[in-house]
């Protein structure tokens, strides 16, 4: 297994016509094309554990979108919007056919909105603890935004950042540790990580102004929706401790005309690299593929 330290060594860069350098991976050939889409504060080596084994099935590629991982940040703000078009846009240049968004979190709500915007370039939606999906008020999302700026967030110890990153999963496992390090490692790099505090607080404001919930309802592609029970961050512990995870998978259920959800047992929001076999065997069976190869 190649370890995951040297999967940039393989990435591959594209020039976007406003957002600068766009930074992805690709490896596998098939018939189907996995399109990878990350989650907020992310990169594409959250797939690291899917791709191994996707790509003897599929062609797979993950995108870093713009301020993050090895791609370019963008000269604005960054916006759901935006990530909209970028991955539009680099889906007609490659000429890609046959398309499945496999989006987590942030990425997921993108991937309704390509969907919706672009239903001609996808076939089918595979989305992961999808964010967009929980409605926030004026007030929720002011009081959001007011409390997660670029400032703040540059403040945050490592042990602030360990703890954060320990609430994406239900039991952390000890091959994501090295998500942490990446992100303290960071830390000594001032401007850069002042950079990175930007969009991530530019990302969340975007991700809790944008609902997708009534796009997802209009979408005729096939979807499939997985949530993990032990979710931390879906619903919004601080803004709606009254809901749970099954309010949010339920409201996106409701909307589907064609698909299904999914609720792993002990899983939290990083349920593709938590219970990456399951779900890997679960995307191909929903692909109608042969179960994949670990």
């Amino acid at each position: 297994m190649k370890p995951i330290s040297v999967l940039y060594e393989d990435v591959k860069y594209y020039s976007t016509h406003n957002a600068g350098r766009l930074a992805y991976l690709e490896v596998g050939e098939g018939e189907k094309t996995l399109l990878f889409l990350h989650g907020m504060g992310s990169n594409l080596k959250a797939w690291y554990k899917n791709i191994l084994s996707l790509k003897n099935h599929c062609r797979c590629i993950a995108l870093d979108f713009p301020g993050y991982g090895q791609s370019d940040r963008l000269p604005e703000a960054f916006t759901i919007e935006q990530a909209c078009e970028i991955v539009i846009e680099f889906i007609k240049s490659k000429k890609l056919e046959g398309v499945s968004l496999v989006g987590h979190s942030m990425g997921g709500q993108i991937s309704i909105a390509v969907a919706h915007t672009a239903p001609e370039l996808i076939t089918s939606l595979i989305l992961c603890a999808p964010a967009g999906i929980e409605v926030f008020t004026e007030s929720e999302i002011e009081m959001i935004t007011k409390f997660f700026t670029a400032d703040l967030l540059a403040t945050y110890s490592a042990k602030m950042i360990e703890r954060n990153y320990h609430l994406n999963f239900y039991k952390m496992p000890e091959d994501a540790f090295f998500m942490i390090e990446e992100r303290q490692s960071l830390m000594k790099e001032a401007e850069a990580y002042l950079s990175f505090c930007e969009v991530v607080a530019e990302s969340t404001r975007s991700i809790v102004s944008n609902n997708v919930l009534e796009l997802l309802g209009a979408l005729e592609q096939r979807v499939l929706i997985l949530y993990g029970k032990e979710d931390k961050l879906i619903p919004h512990h601080i803004v709606h401790p009254d809901k749970n995870i099954y309010d949010i998978a339920r409201a996106a259920e409701g909307q589907l005309k064609k698909g299904e959800l999914k609720i792993y047992e002990d899983c939290g929001h990083f349920l593709q690299w938590e219970q990456a076999n399951k779900f890997n065997s679960c995307l191909l069976e929903f692909l109608s593929l042969k179960t994949a190869r670990n």
